[in-house]
């Protein structure tokens, strides 16, 4: 990575929480805005390139016209990822059938959500309806955040801040440390490169409706660090491309929208 760039990252990060509270004016703050956005757009680039030069090699490797390819390669990173997202998932709900007997993890809840009673997910069985993790493929893990809430026996808020910032706390405190511990272990019982395999969070949904693999809506509140109003992501489904007519597409977009955008439930569909 450039040196300069990385530099000009730090300071700015450094000192950013300074500059904010000196600022007196509207015009430094503007300028500051400014000097933040273009950061994010060089970051932005640079790990869009990253993700692209990843997938190029990761396809091309199981190109049978590229001259190079090497099939035993694609099979290693396809496994190794479905391998790592599964180990995490039973951890993931390992930790929710214990987690209420932990005091300081219950007095956390409490915090912010103090008449919330904390219980174990003492049904969990792999791969059935008591299972926290409810979709995923080769690169991704979605969590139920609905049976979280009926585990602290709240019910879920109207208010998308609100459902967001406790999904932050989930995964700030809990998952996050719950994925690297995994990974770590798995790599040192395999005597594997600790460090090439990372997951993040990366999106908070309310309603979702999973068909098949690559195939899902879901109804984004949050996502990339970000809340952000209500907002539909279609994988898979023929509302961009496919063949039906321009003029039912619209007509099932309307319909979606009603029920996803509108709903205020929290809830996973599976079809």
């Amino acid at each position: 990575m450039n040196n300069k760039l990385t530099e000009d990252y730090d300071l700015f990060i450094s000192t950013f929480e300074q500059k904010l509270e000196s600022a007196k004016t509207k015009e430094e703050l503007l300028t500051l805005k400014e000097r933040a956005n273009e950061l994010l757009a060089q970051y932005s680039n640079l790990e869009l390139t990253v993700k692209r030069d990843s997938n190029s090699l990761y396809g091309t490797s199981a190109n049978e016209f590229f001259s190079l390819k090497d099939y035993n390669v694609s099979t290693d990173i396809t496994m190794s990822a479905k391998h790592s997202t599964v180990i995490v998932d039973i951890a993931i709900n390992k930790f929710f059938t214990i987690w209420a007997d932990n005091p300081s993890i219950v007095e956390k809840i409490k915090s912010f959500y103090p008449n919330a009673t904390v219980t174990n997910n003492v049904n969990y069985v792999i791969d059935t309806e008591t299972d926290l993790c409810n979709y995923g493929d080769t690169d991704s893990r979605y969590i139920d955040l609905g049976m979280i809430y009926q585990l602290i026996n709240v019910p879920i808020p109207n208010d998308d801040i609100e459902l967001s910032d406790f999904a932050l706390l989930i995964v700030d405190n809990y998952i996050n440390n719950i994925i690297a511990d995994t990974i770590r272990q798995e790599c040192e019982f395999r005597n594997a490169n600790f460090g090439y395999l990372k997951m993040t969070h990366e999106v908070t949904g309310r309603v979702c409706a999973y068909m098949g693999k690559k195939q899902y809506i879901m109804t984004l509140i949050w996502k990339d660090g970000k809340r952000i109003n209500r907002k539909l992501k279609y994988t898979g489904i023929e509302l961009k491309k496919g063949s039906i007519s321009p003029r039912l597409k619209g007509i099932i977009r309307v319909v979606i929208e009603k029920f996803f955008i509108e709903n205020q439930s929290c809830k996973i569909k599976k079809y």
